[in-house]
């Protein structure tokens, strides 16, 4: 199938490399060596132009033209007034998690690259901050230059990019003819998403929340986030981890030769490492459905077997540089009443949709492709629970970012593109779920519009990092005398 780089297709995965590259670069700039700045970026850009050269050979212009005025501002409204509510760049009320991202993003733009804290304190060691930065980087480098407020508001606007670009690759992938009215709805369906929380919260405390309650928590071990919880606590996790699913389905769905993709994956791995391990299961699913249909001659790119390696082991060997001082066992290691939540939490986060989402595929037609996708995200779903890391089980709660966007993918086609006539049961069903889950995201709206802040904090408001609780501190903590830190850094 030829992809259409007038709807989309090439366009996006140039705009994808970018977003996801640019970072990367200034983060090598900024820590490492010149000698190894200097090959990385080389090896950036003679990426770059692999995709490029890929896109002009392998896409073919719309003589019909690309999306319109109908179709783009819609939809780039929902997408402004759900970030204005989020606290990015200070736009809405900022939720507890945002203590530690204004810290480590005044101490970005206020302090020398590499970020090493404490080095005016003789009384203290110093402090080698290790933590997936690229989200904030570009808006770092403006704040540099032009000060806190021109960096949150370069923040947001990066944020508000990288969403359209997200919420982009989730309408091509949904694969529908969409109308204007169509494409809203599509949006609103990824936008509200969520699990039956609010279930979970009543059962385990026999009341129904109040309007801006967070009830992820109610599982206690563990919680798969609405997309508005991802965007209003975890950003800087989020939005990679969404535009990386989308160009690992796109490849395969439309059967768009994988030569440059190893590089989107090592990009990825500074964003937001964890949901780099939840997307694996479905890169080698793209990659196996590729082989078997067409052999392996285009996996086999100077892009995924140099230049992604060089990309990848950069941002490894830095996070390897943290001293993992944050717990790491099996999820249901000390946990009597594991089992119990589990199941329930299985009830209500996945069985739900799956269940209804089974009878409204399973007569394949159009819907074919989507079936691997769906068995794999189910078994990602199943699974990552029995894995444990971080203070609040991180893990889970961002390695589980693939497989729910593959999920909403489905639920939307089930919704949009599925004959009410043909499921006249299970489709009323999905909507009734879907309906239910967006209380989960309504409810962190809620608190946003309740508690509605702007302009940002001011800087001097924003603690130091050190300063804050121990937990956030400990997860942060590299070694000085690692490889990385030893050998590969600047000063």
């Amino acid at each position: 199938m030829k992809a259409d780089i007038r709807q989309g297709g090439g366009g996006l995965l140039l705009a994808s490399f970018l977003y996801l590259g640019v970072p990367n670069v200034l983060f090598v700039v900024g820590w490492f060596k010149s000698p190894y700045a200097i090959g990385y970026t080389i090896a950036c850009l003679i990426g770059l132009r692999f995709l490029v050269a890929g896109i002009r050979r392998g896409f073919v212009p719309n003589s019909g033209g690309g999306r319109t005025l109908r179709y783009v501002v819609p939809l780039c409204c929902v997408l402004v007034i759900w970030v204005s509510f989020s606290g990015i760049g200070g736009v809405g009320f900022q939720n507890t998690d945002w203590n530690a991202h204004n810290s480590l993003f005044k101490h970005l733009i206020e302090e020398d690259w590499p970020l090493v804290l404490g080095t005016d304190d003789p009384a203290h060691e110093p402090f080698f901050y290790v933590y997936y930065v690229a989200f904030y980087l570009p808006a770092a480098l403006v704040g540099k230059l032009f000060g806190w407020g021109s960096a949150n508001l370069a923040l947001f606007l990066w944020s508000v990019a990288g969403i359209a670009i997200a919420i982009s690759w989730f309408l091509k992938v949904l694969d529908l003819p969409l109308t204007p009215s169509r494409s809203l709805l599509a949006v609103l369906v990824f936008t509200v998403f969520g699990g039956l929380d609010i279930i979970g919260w009543y059962l385990r405390h026999e009341n129904l929340p109040s309007m801006g309650e967070h009830l992820e928590w109610w599982a206690k071990h563990f919680q798969y986030s609405a997309n508005t919880t991802l965007l209003v606590w975890v950003p800087q996790h989020t939005i990679a981890a969404w535009i990386l699913t989308g160009v690992t389905m796109f490849h395969s769905i439309f059967r768009v030769p994988p030569r440059s993709f190893g590089l989107f994956v090592a990009f990825s791995l500074l964003w937001t490492p964890f949901a780099i391990i939840g997307v694996l299961p479905f890169v080698v699913l793209a990659i196996v459905l590729w082989v078997r249909e067409n052999g392996i001659r285009d996996i086999f790119s100077v892009s995924n077997f140099v230049l992604a390696p060089v990309v990848g082991l950069t941002s490894a060997l830095f996070l390897a540089s943290n001293t993992f001082s944050f717990p790491v066992s099996l999820g249901w290691t000390g946990r009597p009443d594991f089992w119990l939540f589990y199941l329930v939490f299985m009830g209500l986060e996945v069985v739900v949709f799956f269940v209804p989402l089974y009878w409204l595929l399973k007569d394949r037609g159009p819907a074919h492709a989507y079936i691997p996708w769906m068995w794999t995200s189910l078994g990602v779903l199943i699974v990552l629970p029995f894995f444990r890391m971080g203070f609040a089980n991180d893990f889970v709660m961002r390695g589980s970012i693939p497989a729910l966007f593959v999920l909403i993918v489905l639920i939307a086609y089930g919704l949009l593109g599925t004959s009410f006539k043909a499921h006249p049961i299970m489709k009323p069903v999905l909507l009734v779920v879907v309906c239910v889950g967006a209380l989960t995201g309504g409810s962190e709206l809620a608190r946003s519009v309740q508690n509605y802040t702007f302009p940002p904090p001011d800087s001097q408001s924003v603690q130091s990092f050190l300063e804050l609780p121990v937990n956030h501190v400990a997860q942060r903590k590299g070694d000085p005398d690692s490889f990385f830190f030893r050998q590969i850094t600047r000063n």
